[in-house]
């Protein structure tokens, strides 16, 4: 916060870690506190509001799979100045932060950063969700400054910055203060500034102020307010000559629906492999800005073809104008961990357009000896699009003999082929074996063409014995 006076608000509402050695939150919530307001200040400065309405972290903190919500933060006392605001009402970060499956959700700051606040610290955040924050001023979402940070495969959404300092924004991401982030299969859209369109106000989607951004797989959609930009990279307005300016490295990524894709001034952005969106989905103007914009390869006007983005799914479907129009990066997953790619080059976007097959069995519990055992395994294809040349395989138990079904390949392998299996659906393969003695069927899988397998994950077991008649006697 930079405040140390005795009247200062109190940091970390919920907790505040302060500790030479590694920490970790685990499957936790931390709900409903609030940081201190700063006391009056009279002729003099007022003191500052406390900073991390959950979490105030000057140690090294990881959070996982854990809940940061409905936390707010103070407000700065009066006085000749005011006290500043309270930052950061989900967490507050100086010192190393990693956030991996959890949520920074419906937090309220009275100052900058809704969700996040990072000043100078080492930030990751995975596989998590920022959503529904709120901030008075700049960073609805998160707000870095002189910070490095990694943003791997989160959703951020529905956050606001309600006004907005003059010249500044930033509804989703707030970077500045030579900050080097790189972001990575992001879905970031349905972030606002201010309450509509607001005079000197940017960047609904991502704000970047002397600062560089990496951003490779992003979904940027819909943020709306101020400029309408989804991202607008500019220079330190304290230079207005631009010596102090942004760089913006974009690619394989979806910009629609924003009034403005990128927004460049006195700055520089090259963009490379890009949907910027049709019809419906078109931006205003796909790029604009007194800053030098290097196009690259590959620009489509197209639709992003969404699952459901009126609920907030935005996966693409099998009609995206996104599928294989990537270039070769080296990231191998998409924003649910599944490979890239399945084409013939990546699709862009957070999402890639995937096939997942599942294969499971089942068989009797118990049998005679000889008695046949015959046991039905059911492949499904959940993803999107068929699956071709499908060869499932099982094992035969130790202890069985092959009876029927299938095909029996040299080393007790019985194996079936499925020219095709849409979308969706399902099929059902059988096969029949004896035994003499209790067997247990745990070796099956399936495999396709697209290099997408499976192995079942439940045993079959069945018991194998005589029956046993016991004599009746009536007296």
């Amino acid at each position: 916060m930079g405040g140390s006076g005795s009247n200062d608000g109190g940091d970390g509402g919920g907790l505040y870690n302060y500790s030479d050695f590694p920490v970790t939150i685990a499957a936790s919530t931390i709900s409903g506190n609030t940081t201190g307001d700063g006391g009056s200040g009279g002729s003099s400065s007022g003191g500052y509001g406390g900073g991390g309405g959950g979490i105030y972290n000057d140690g090294f903190l990881t959070v996982t799979h854990s809940a940061i919500i409905s936390n707010t933060t103070g407000y700065g006392g009066l006085g000749s100045p005011m006290g500043l605001f309270g930052q950061g009402a989900g967490i507050y970060n100086i010192e190393t932060l990693n956030i991996e499956n959890s949520s920074v959700s419906g937090n309220t700051s009275v100052g900058h950063a809704g969700g996040i606040y990072n000043s100078s610290g080492e930030l990751a955040v995975s596989h998590s969700i920022i959503s529904d924050n709120v901030a008075q001023f700049d960073g609805g979402g998160l707000y870095l400054s002189h910070s490095t940070a990694v943003v791997e495969g989160n959703t951020i959404q529905n956050n606001r910055a309600v006004t907005g300092n003059a010249m500044h924004g930033g509804g989703g991401f707030y970077i500045s203060q030579q900050s080097a982030v790189t972001l990575t299969n992001n879905i970031i859209t349905d972030n606002r500034i201010c309450n509509g369109a607001c005079l000197y106000v940017y960047g609904p989607g991502i704000y970047l102020e002397y600062s560089t951004l990496q951003m490779t797989h992003g979904t940027v959609a819909r943020n709306s307010g101020g400029d309408g930009a989804g991202i607008h990279a500019t220079y330190s307005y304290v230079y207005p000559d631009g010596r102090l300016y942004s760089t913006a490295i974009v690619t394989n990524t979806i910009i629609v629906s924003q009034s403005i894709g990128i927004r460049v001034e006195k700055s520089f952005a090259t963009l490379n492999a890009m949907l910027w969106g049709s019809a419906e989905w078109a931006n205003g103007s796909n790029w604009s800005g007194s800053g030098a914009v290097t196009p690259g390869t590959i620009h489509i006007m197209g639709d992003p073809g969404f699952v459901a983005p009126d609920s907030s799914d935005y996966h693409i479907g099998l009609a995206s104008a996104a599928r294989d129009e990537g270039v070769a990066t080296d990231v191998r997953t998409d924003i649910d961990g599944e490979s890239r790619s399945f084409g013939s080059k990546p699709d862009l976007g957070a999402d890639e357009l995937a096939l997942t097959l599942s294969v499971t069995k089942v068989g009797p519990g118990a049998a005679l000896p000889g008695e046949l055992i015959t046991y039905t395994l059911t492949v499904t294809n959940r993803g999107v699009f068929p699956a071709t040349d499908v060869v499932i395989t099982d094992s035969l138990p130790v202890g069985s003999q092959y009876g029927s079904g299938g095909t029996l390949l040299p080393g007790d392998v019985v194996s079936w082929a499925i020219p095709s299996l849409a979308a969706g659906s399902s099929v059902q393969v059988q096969f029949a074996v004896s035994a003499t003695q209790t067997i247990t069927n745990a070796d099956y899988r399936v495999s396709c063409a697209e290099g997408v397998s499976a192995a079942g994950d439940q045993a079959v077991i069945t018991s194998v014995s005589h029956k046993i008649y016991l004599p009746l006697t009536l007296h």
